[in-house]
């Protein structure tokens, strides 16, 4: 049906076998994205010694669904996940101070984040100030200073050699996952 519709659009019939393809940008090692080794051994560690972790993602389509990637694989790693979408209204985008402390008081050890977190230097230094540390994983372009978190993970780095910089967050939600079951040897991860 949906290829039926495509077709009754005028997308021509190769287009239509793409639309059903693997996109070749997720088929690139997720260990070519900086800091994705940090990334991924401090999350192991957060896992082995069940600390509780937040997946603090952007209130947009990317940022809410990177977030349930992102959520879904740690528990399914046996992970404690507490997600956070901040109010678009009272808290706006990005990282914010309250809600540092919202977490630290929830006895949060690791925030990672989705589609946020690039820019946010100040908030990343107060979540330290209170006990947590941060994995950041966005796909918006960097300052010329990063965060001082545990592991910036961007494909808009200059030193990225990732083969794809236009990962949306979800794209760098999915390659962080596969870089976690690849470290923990599970089943399937390589098909990712």
């Amino acid at each position: 049906m949906i290829a039926q519709l495509l077709y009754n659009r005028g997308v021509q019939t190769d287009e239509i076998e793409s639309f059903w393809t693997i996109d070749h940008c997720l088929e690139g090692d997720p260990f070519l994205l900086p800091d994705m080794t940090p990334a991924v051994d401090r999350i192991y560690k957060a896992l082995l010694s069940r600390e509780r972790i937040a997946i603090y993602g952007d209130f947009d389509v990317d940022g809410i669904t990177a977030t349930i990637v992102v959520a879904e694989g740690l528990s399914w790693l046996g992970g404690e996940v507490v997600p956070y979408i901040p109010d678009r209204v009272d808290e706006g985008h990005g990282l914010n101070a309250v809600a540092m402390e919202r977490l630290g008081s929830q006895g949060i050890g690791l925030i990672i984040t989705v589609d946020c977190g690039v820019s946010d230097i100040n908030e990343v230094q107060e979540a330290g100030k209170l006990g947590m540390d941060v994995v950041i994983t966005d796909h918006h372009l960097p300052f010329e200073v990063l965060p001082p978190a545990a592991a910036v993970v961007d494909a808009k780095r200059s030193d990225s050699r990732y083969p794809f910089s236009n990962l949306a967050a979800v794209g760098v939600a999915l390659k962080l996952l596969q870089a976690l079951f690849y470290r923990d040897n599970r089943k399937g991860a390589a098909s990712w």
